[in-house]
């Protein structure tokens, strides 16, 4: 809880953003069940599958292991990529760029086509 307080030092603006919106309190990957657990302040816990992310899409266990915690809890940031999550994103499905996930969309579709075509 030291970042909350020294974001809230930086911003007092910080602390009725805080109140406003969920935010993180813990992440951890589990390598086990390839997903990323992230535990909100509403005391909801979300798993997600990195996979499905564009930050993520290509990231290797070992660069997941360590998550750091933005100080404003809005975000995830995983040091060995040099790049993170940004939860309202996330809460409200927004996995990477516009054209990138028209294209995971399409991905999924054809594989799935594929899938119902070697089932018949």
């Amino acid at each position: 809880m030291a970042n909350a307080k020294r974001w809230q030092d930086v911003d007092p603006r910080g602390t009725q953003k805080r109140a406003d919106f969920p935010y993180a309190v813990a992440a951890a990957y589990f390598p086990a069940i390839k997903r990323i657990l992230i535990k909100l302040n509403t005391g909801i816990e979300i798993a997600i599958v990195p996979e499905d992310y564009q930050t993520l899409e290509h990231a290797k266990p070992s660069e997941l292991k360590k998550i750091e915690i933005t100080p404003s809890g809005d975000g995830l940031i995983f040091p060995k990529l040099n790049d993170g999550l940004y939860l309202p994103g996330l809460l409200q499905g927004l996995f990477g760029t516009k054209r990138w996930m028209a294209e995971k969309r399409k991905r999924t579709a054809s594989a799935a086509i594929r899938t119902r075509r070697v089932a018949a």
